[in-house]
């Protein structure tokens, strides 16, 4: 079964690709408009992207791709209690919505504080979509996995989150990061083909073991900036990949994060 992580630092394979030969500058894609969510009045507020619930008391890390909603039952005020770290030169942005209208957008950075004005049945949206990372890593691009057999052709692929980059699918390609090994387990014995690139960090491109049949070493890559051409005898049982000396320093990122929202009704008149 195929195990498909998270989205990733990296992004699409193409701009993983382009990565290997620029500064390693990682920006995450803004997400697309929000939705207007058809829901009820609530004292609580809603995460976009699941079933889970906030009630405004404790810290909430806001990213680029998770929003929180509320609809609110009263109309009263509602005080935002923020910190944000700036990097790449800007603060941290937050976004709000107020029922599909785009309200100014709140530089933050360091501690600060936010009260808005809401309108009994509003429905507020806030979220944080200008993140920025700057990390320095020996990510390493494997292209094209294909498979050279007198009998079938077929690859599983078991990718954990873990390894660091991403699955695609679609391109037969993968990206690594880590120690934690993705796993491709051919049909039956045959010649894998593949390409590698990547990214220089302290000095060094990453190195790959593979290895099958119990933990035996079948072959050792040095990667390299350029593409390299790369065939693997296998025997039919799961390969394992590998990068032998991972490296990740981060050296920049921005982040807001929601400290506590507290909303106050109106009086009642």
């Amino acid at each position: 079964m195929t195990r498909r992580p998270p989205l990733s630092f990296l992004g699409p394979l193409a701009a993983a690709a382009v990565a290997a030969a620029t500064p390693h500058l990682v920006t995450l894609p803004t997400p697309a408009p929000l939705v207007i969510a058809k829901q009820d009045c609530s004292e609580q507020w809603q995460r976009s992207d699941s079933q889970d619930i906030w009630d405004g008391n404790a810290t909430a890390a806001l990213t680029g791709t998770v929003w929180f909603e509320r609809r609110f039952c009263r109309a009263g005020k509602l005080a935002l209690n923020l910190h944000g770290e700036a990097a790449g030169g800007a603060p941290a942005v937050l976004s709000i919505i107020a029922d599909g209208s785009t309200l100014p957008d709140t530089p933050v950075e360091g501690q600060k504080a936010l009260s808005l004005d809401v309108k009994k049945g509003q429905l507020l949206q806030i979220g944080f979509f200008n993140p920025y990372l700057r990390r320095e890593s020996r990510t390493t691009i494997l292209m094209g996995f294909e498979l050279s057999g007198n009998s079938c052709k077929s690859l599983q692929v078991d990718y954990p989150s873990e390894a660091g980059g991403q699955w695609f699918p679609d391109q037969n390609s993968a990206s690594l990061v880590f120690d934690v090994p993705m796993t491709v387990t051919p049909c039956a014995s045959g010649l894998l083909k593949f390409v590698t690139t990547g990214q220089k960090a302290r000095g060094e491109y990453a190195r790959l073991e593979l290895t099958q049949n119990g933990g035996k070493t079948v072959q050792e890559i040095q990667v390299g900036r350029e593409l390299r051409k790369h065939t693997v005898e296998l025997t039919g049982g799961p390969l394992h990949i590998k990068i032998k000396n991972p490296y990740l320093n981060v050296s920049e990122i921005r982040r807001l994060t929601l400290q506590a929202a507290q909303f106050t009704p109106a009086p009642s008149k």
